[in-house]
């Protein structure tokens, strides 16, 4: 499998470039960001971070959707607010100190 590397402006949607966030809206990212950075344990099992992925997401782009998981996937964002909806991005989740389970360029 070859992995194309693109640029954020590469990979984004031109029509996102014109969306101008709130100030409200762009502050609470921040407030949410920095605090799920500082959540992160990277020697915490994949489980444990997976819980303040799906609070990010809550408290940002995703409060009313379920994020749960699906069958053997580790977080579902549906598209709508309860598991019966179809399932609308798939994440995996890797404990961050396991370097070797990460994806490269190479």
């Amino acid at each position: 499998m070859n992995l194309k590397i693109l640029t954020l402006t590469q990979a984004l949607n031109k029509a996102y470039l014109r969306i101008k966030p709130k100030r409200l809206e762009f502050d609470n990212f921040n407030e949410s960001l920095s605090k799920f950075l500082k959540s992160i344990n990277e020697s915490e099992s994949e489980e444990h971070n997976k819980t303040h992925i799906r609070d990010f997401l809550k408290s940002t782009f995703y409060n009313d959707n379920e994020i749960n998981t699906k069958a053997r996937n580790d977080l579902v964002i549906y598209l709508g607010k309860n598991t019966n909806s179809k399932a609308g991005v798939l994440i995996e989740v890797k404990q961050p100190s396991k370097k070797a389970e990460m994806v490269t360029k190479e």
